[in-house]
This record gives C-alpha cells, sequence and structure tokens, in this order.
C-alpha cells in the first residue's frame, strides 16, 4: 500500500468507480432484470422516497406553486422597469432587476444539491423557501433601487434552490417508470409561466401597484410551503449532521460562486455601462476566469467532497446531455425575452397584448410537454424524440428571423410553434438521458439532478445576457449610423437606446425616421435569432452522444426488498472479478457496449 493518503483515496475512489460502473452493467442484465437507481447518500434507499396517491398528489402540487413562482419572477419584473425606474428616478440601474435575479440563481444553483443531502430535502426545500419569500418581501417594501435590487439578489438564490429541490424531490418520489407524467408538469409550469409574467405584472402595474407583482409570492409561497411541511414527510436523514458538515467543499465553492458572479457581472455591463474593451470588463473576465480554473482543479484533483464528481463527468452521456438542455435553455430564454421586445417595441403591444401574442409559443410547448410525457412511458424511447426536439430548435430559432414589422397574423402565430414544440420536448429528454446514466454511487442521482439544473440555469442566464448583450450592441451600432448619416434628425444615440425601454417615445418622431427605427429594432432581433439558432445547433450536434438507453418497464423497476438482494449479490460478483482479473476495466467497457447494442436492437 503507497504510503500517500492522496494516492490511496484516488486508487480507492477509481476502484469504487469502476465497481458502480460494473454494478451498472449488472443492474440493467442480472437474473431478475431489475432496474434501480443510486440511494440518496444520506443514508436513506432510494425506494423508501417513493410517494403514492393523496401524498403524491400534495407533494406535487406543493413543489409545482413554488416552481411557478420562482419562474414567474425571471420574467414578471419586465413589465415594472418603467414604472420602477420613474419612481425611483433611477433607469441606470433597472437592467439589474432581471440581471440580480438570475445571477444568484446560477451562481447558488450548484450547491442546492449537495445541502439536501445534508440536512434533507424537505428541510432544504423550505429554507429556500423562506429566502425566496423574504426576498420577495424586501423588493415590496422597497423605498430605493438599492433596496430593490438587494431584494431580487436575495430571491434569486432561494429561487435558485427550489428550482433545484422541486427537480430533485419530483425524480425521488416518482419511481423510474412513472416519472415522465410529473416531469412534464415541469415543463408546462416553466412554459405557462414564461408567458403570463408579462400579463401578471402588466395587470398589477397598471390596475393595483408594481409591489403586487412581489406581494403576491408571499400568500401563494407560504400555503405552499405548508402542504410540503404537512404532507411532505420523507424518511429522516440517517447520517449524523456534524459528519455531513464536514463533506461541504467550502473552497469549492467560494471559487465556483466568484468565478461565475465575475464571468455574469462582465457579460451585464460589457457593451451598456462599460466598454468591452474597458478595464472593468477584462478584469472582470480576466479574474473569473481565474477562479473557475482554481475551481477545476481543485474540485477534480484535490476536494475530497467535489461539488460536481468526477463519476459525474466521466459518463460521456450525462455530459453530452447537459450540454444540450443548457444550450437549449440559451435559445429558449433569448427567444421569450426578445420576441416579447418585438410585440412591445415593433408591434406596440402592451404587456398583456405582447403575452397573447406568445400564446402560440406557450401553448405549443404546453401540449409538447405533456404529449411527450406520455409518449416516453408507453414507448419508453427518449433518444428518436431529443433528436426531433434538437432539430426543431434551430429551425425555429431561424424561421424567426423571416418576422418583419408589418407580418401577418399568421405569420406571427405561425412561426412560434416550432421553438414552442422543441423546448416542450427537450426539458424531459434530456433530464432522462441523464437519469438513465446517473451514477449508482449513493447521492449520485440527486448531485446529477443538481449538476443538470447547474448547467440549465446557466444556459439560461446566459441565453438572457448574451442576448442582451448582441440586441444592444447591434441597435447602438445601427442607431449610431443613421444618426450620424442625418437619417434621423434630433435625436442622439443615448437617447435612441432609450427607445427599447419607452416604445411610446418613437411615435414622437416623423414617420419616415420611426420606419427606420422600427427597421434597425427588426435587424437587431435578427441578430439575437441568429445567436440562438446557433445555440440550437450547438445543442443538435450534441444530441447524437446522448444515451441510446429506454426507459424501464414498469414491472423491472426494483423494490427495497429485491433492490438490497441485487445490490449484495453485484457488489459480491464485482469483488470478486476485480481480484481474479486486473484488467477488469476492458471486461466492464465491452458489457457497457453490449448492453448499449441491447438497447438499441430495443
Amino acid at each position: 500500500m503507497s504510503g500517500d493518503p492522496k494516492e490511496v483515496r484516488f486508487s480507492n475512489s477509481a476502484s469504487e468507480h469502476n465497481q458502480e460502473s460494473q454494478l451498472e452493467s449488472q443492474n440493467q442484465t442480472n437474473k431478475e432484470g431489475k432496474y434501480f437507481e443510486s440511494d440518496a447518500g444520506d443514508g436513506t434507499k432510494s425506494t423508501d422516497q417513493h410517494l403514492h396517491g393523496w401524498k403524491l398528489v400534495t407533494t406535487l402540487f406543493s413543489c409545482l406553486c413554488c416552481l411557478f413562482l420562482t419562474a414567474l419572477d425571471q420574467t414578471i419584473v419586465v413589465t415594472i422597469l418603467e414604472t420602477v425606474g420613474n419612481k425611483f428616478h433611477n433607469f441606470e440601474q433597472i437592467g439589474w432587476l432581471s440581471s440580480g435575479f438570475l445571477l444568484t440563481t446560477c451562481v447558488f444553483a450548484s450547491v442546492w444539491g449537495k445541502l439536501s443531502i445534508i440536512f434533507g430535502r424537505k428541510n432544504v426545500f423550505l429554507f429556500a423557501v423562506l429566502v425566496f419569500e423574504i426576498g420577495s418581501l424586501i423588493c415590496a417594501l422597497a423605498n430605493s433601487m438599492s433596496m430593490l435590487i438587494v431584494g431580487r439578489v436575495i430571491a434569486g438564490i432561494g429561487g435558485g434552490g427550489i428550482q433545484v429541490l422541486n427537480s430533485i424531490i419530483i425524480t425521488e418520489v416518482v419511481k423510474m417508470s412513472k416519472r415522465s407524467l410529473a416531469t412534464s408538469l415541469i415543463g408546462v409550469v416553466f412554459g405557462i409561466s414564461s408567458i403570463i409574467g408579462p400579463l401578471i405584472g402588466g395587470a398589477f402595474t397598471s390596475k393595483v401597484s408594481w409591489r403586487w407583482c412581489f406581494y403576491i409570492n408571499l400568500p401563494v409561497g407560504g400555503f405552499a410551503a405548508g402542504c410540503i411541511l404537512i404532507f411532505f414527510n420523507p424518511p429522516r436523514v440517517k447520517n449524523p449532521i456534524k459528519n455531513q458538515l464536514k463533506t461541504i467543499d467550502y473552497i469549492g465553492i467560494a471559487c465556483i460562486s466568484i468565478g461565475l458572479t465575475l464571468i455574469l457581472l462582465a457579460l451585464s455591463f460589457g457593451g451598456t455601462q462599460f466598454p468591452w474593451k474597458s478595464a472593468a470588463v477584462i478584469l472582470c473576465f480576466v479574474l473569473g476566469g481565474i477562479f473557475l480554473i482554481l475551481f477545476t482543479i481543485w474540485n477534480f484533483k484535490y476536494s475530497k467532497e467535489p461539488i460536481i464528481p468526477l463519476e459525474i463527468i466521466e459518463v460521456p452521456q450525462v455530459v453530452t446531455a447537459a450540454i444540450c438542455l443548457g444550450f437549449s435553455f440559451f435559445f429558449y430564454m433569448g427567444i421569450i425575452l426578445y420576441l416579447g421586445v418585438y410585440f412591445q417595441v415593433v408591434r406596440g403591444a402592451d404587456a398583456w397584448l405582447s403575452g397573447v401574442s406568445l400564446l402560440p409559443l406557450i401553448l405549443t410547448n404546453v401540449v409538447a410537454s405533456i404529449g411527450i410525457g406520455y409518449l416516453l412511458k408507453i414507448t419508453r424511447y427518449v433518444k428518436p424524440y431529443s433528436l426531433f426536439a434538437a432539430f426543431l430548435g434551430p429551425l425555429g430559432c431561424g424561421i424567426l428571423a423571416l418576422l418583419k414589422v408589418h407580418s401577418s397574423s399568421s405569420q406571427r402565430i405561425g412561426l412560434l410553434i416550432p421553438v414552442g414544440v422543441s423546448m416542450g420536448f427537450q426539458f424531459q429528454t434530456r433530464i432522462f438521458e441523464a437519469q438513465l446514466r446517473a451514477p449508482k454511487t449513493p447521492g449520485g442521482l440527486i448531485l446529477t439532478m443538481s449538476w443538470m439544473n447547474f448547467i440549465r440555469t446557466l444556459g439560461g442566464t446566459l441565453g438572457a445576457e448574451l442576448s442582451q448583450t448582441v440586441f444592444n450592441s447591434s441597435f447602438k451600432n445601427k442607431i449610431g449610423n443613421l444618426i450620424a448619416k442625418g437619417d434621423i434628425m434630433n435625436v442622439s444615440v443615448p437617447e435612441a437606446m432609450s427607445f427599447i425601454s419607452f416604445p411610446d417615445s418613437i411615435k414622437s418622431l416623423p414617420q419616415n425616421e420611426q420606419d427606420l427605427v422600427y427597421e434597425c429594432v427588426m435587424d437587431s432581433l435578427r441578430n439575437v435569432f441568429y445567436t440562438c439558432a446557433a445555440s440550437g445547433g450547438i445543442s443538435l450536434i450534441f444530441s447524437f452522444f446522448t444515451t441510446n438507453r429506454r426507459l424501464p418497464k414498469d414491472d423491472t423497476v426494483a423494490t427495497n426488498k429485491n433492490k438490497d438482494d441485487d445490490l449484495i449479490e453485484s457488489n459480491a460478483s464485482n469483488e470478486s472479478n476485480n481480484l481474479k482479473d486486473p484488467e477488469s476495466k476492458d471486461e466492464k467497457s465491452i458489457q457497457n457496449q453490449l448492453i448499449d447494442t441491447r438497447d438499441k436492437q430495443e
């Protein structure tokens, strides 16, 4: 035995990973044909978490209510920007109402899964709801722009936790063979909230007060949290919390949080408050990159309890599924936000009519989310639907470039449908592609779901920030050229940039100048759509490398009893094989290839 404890630990870790890889293969082909997932990593078994009947219904309802609020918060602020800017006489910082929420949602998404293993899913979920409610209350009571931004930042921390814990809880309480129907509800909630956010925000702002955009979170979130507190009673964490606290990677959390924050700040500031060549933007990029490099080295080489376990990254199908999901949400957030700009700025719709105009996208998204849930359950195939959705993604984004200032209603409806169908299919298929190949080590499934939600949130945040950067840069250049040539008179570039926030001010220009401004907006929107199409294209490429496995049949999903029997038998067999054959790793690879071949034939 080596005298270096690091070497011993990495040797044992590699051995454990190989055993789990072998165990996964044997689980698919053991004598009883049983399928099971990894245990929670907190001393409880995965099958202990399954719920049925009214307990399942109330738990899902409560989780989805909270998810609806956090998803709603990502778009509801779009309608209050002008009102809040006038209220606090501060238009320079209104972009932070969206960026502050998305930034903290993304930065802290990676740690919620680990916390749920230590303290239990229920306790961490309730804590996330509490943080979100505190942030919402601060926003509702804000008497300055700074206070409002602080509230949004705090709400984003809790909102990220709610999103991650929702996916984890729904994954645990519903067994794999029936999970597609429950997971489809997440896609439905995201789709609906993305559209009705501006509707509700517009109604509150115009009829009551913008503060009710945040007050509404308090009773609904409180009711949902109460239902979780009463009806959701998972097995208690069996491992001592004192020991579990030692498993938190504080250095890793600090590095990834600082790195992501600096990168996202650079993307938020660049081209708006600071030039891209400014020292502030460059410094944020450089320092952010350094901290992310340090995180990577620490997480995969030195950390005893990494935030992103190596066994997840070592499964190519899990990585490709995450990449596809991240780039899908990149183009989804960009499309949602800037279709709203099209309808409000170019078409002259208010927040309410803008939301109504987006109904073709949301309705197809909802129908596709429900439909794919049934298709996955009936056929058990995943790969064909994910490829279909991946193909529709860049196609749908690309054809949106056909929108014009005076596009007919049929064009405005038809061009939105492909993107809606694509996203309705993509969310579920990517999640199941990752779950089917999630490591079988304790906590493997939970950390895989946390990893997927982190990448999804990162993709959505980058999509919103980069789409804004592309649009603002394009519009600034195009409108600046027109002003320089004298085609638009008596308007400076900064004043022209305010047209997007205050579209009614465009109507004060002569008609010919109005037409030029609208064309500049359309050209800038097309650049956003092209960027989103490129993102969808990357997702399409990686879609070919996701898993070919099918979902298990209902009668092959392991129960507590046969899961224990399979684990004992598989571990004993695996240890024996490792002792007899030091080249067992090659045999495991062959066995995995045989399993993939079998799944393709099925």
